[in-house]
């Protein structure tokens, strides 16, 4: 079984641990170094990101099966069809690069970020992804700033036996599955309910099955409010700033984000 979160997903504080998600995408490209140190600049303990599988078989930070939605319809091609040398020519917005997941683990060691790694498990080659995630995540171990989850509690069991060293997290969208009895115990660490999911009654229960409550995506502040009042863990939020702010005193709420994914 692998072990429960320590250290700064954990150090004592005045407010949930906040994470950018996928960065502060509110005003950088998601996914991208741009976003990730935006959200520490504004104030977040880390960022939850997103990985796939490419051709090479690296493991890459995407949210999406294919390019289409992050370059703006000028590339369609599916990132597992990709090898490394094409994602490295790949560009986004602001010239912004897909970064490498080993790439974003060396910006968190240097930062001291906690770091939530989504394995997208709706692609193909899941256990070939879920072995490479593995293999960088366990010979980071020792830093205890990884947290691993996935919508899949297959997945997240498989990486915990290929990885035992690293926390893990089941995210869930689906008000029956959240309170089906043995599914939250996917993850060693946590529960990732969408927030809106969360109610004192849920909360309640998964607390006294032992598990953190990190809680996606966070961008209206009367909510982000409400949820810290209720006692969750954690929120991600595409805007870091504009919750932590909120936390720390009230702020007028945000506005939905045009044409992005909303998914975690």
């Amino acid at each position: 079984m692998p072990p429960p979160l320590r250290g700064r997903w954990v150090a004592s504080r005045r407010r949930p641990l906040l994470l950018g998600h996928r960065g502060a995408r509110h005003a950088a490209p998601e996914n991208t170094f741009a976003a990730f140190n935006l959200a520490l600049e504004e104030g977040a303990d880390g960022v939850e990101l997103d990985v796939r599988l490419n051709a090479s078989g690296d493991v890459i930070v995407c949210h999406d099966l294919t390019l289409e939605r992050i370059t703006e319809g000028r590339d369609r091609r599916a990132l597992h069809e990709l090898t490394t040398r094409q994602c490295d020519a790949v560009r986004l917005a602001s010239d912004e690069r897909l970064p490498h997941l080993v790439d974003v683990l060396d910006w968190a060691e240097r930062h001291g970020a906690c770091v939530n790694v989504e394995i997208k498990a709706d692609g193909q080659r899941r256990r070939k992804l879920v072995r490479a995630v593995a293999r960088l995540t366990e010979a980071r171990a020792e830093l205890e700033n990884l947290l691993v989850s996935c919508f899949n509690p297959v997945v997240v069991q498989l990486h915990g036996l290929l990885a035992p060293s690293i926390p893990t997290a089941w995210l869930v969208d689906s008000p029956l599955l959240c309170r089906v009895p043995l599914l939250p115990h996917a993850g060693s660490a946590a529960i990732h309910p969408r927030e809106a999911l969360i109610t004192a009654e849920n909360l309640a229960l998964w607390k006294r099955r032992g598990f953190r409550v990190h809680t996606w995506t966070v961008n209206d502040v009367e909510r982000a409010i409400e949820l810290a009042r209720l006692g969750v863990d954690c929120i991600i939020s595409d805007n870091p700033g504009i919750i932590k702010r909120a936390l720390a005193g009230g702020t007028p709420s945000l506005h939905p984000l045009p044409d992005r994914a909303t998914s975690a």
